[in-house]
């Protein structure tokens, strides 16, 4: 009958809906986890940054005493040729 016909339909489309809803979620689920392993790579990335550059700070310090290091040589070996006969 007419009835049956249209109350399978409304049935059938209320399934769909539901379907969809759960699709819907799920789609959201994901964004979320997403957005949290988005945020946690930026974090690591700060962190990867922040260790780079004290790591530059700590080679700059060894370059700037090899410079003082090579200077005092210098001085110490211009201090002993004064005293070779």
């Amino acid at each position: 009958t007419l009835m049956e016909d249209m109350q399978g339909s409304i049935d059938s489309v209320a399934e769909e809906i539901v379907h969809v809803a759960t699709l819907k979620n799920d789609v959201a689920e994901t964004i979320q986890t997403m957005a949290a392993t988005s945020e946690e790579t930026a974090a690591a990335c700060e962190e990867v940054n922040a260790s780079t550059d004290e790591q530059l700070r700590a080679i700059q310090s060894v370059t700037d005493a090899a410079e003082t290091l090579t200077e005092l040589s210098e001085e110490l070996t211009n201090a002993v040729n004064q005293f070779k006969v």
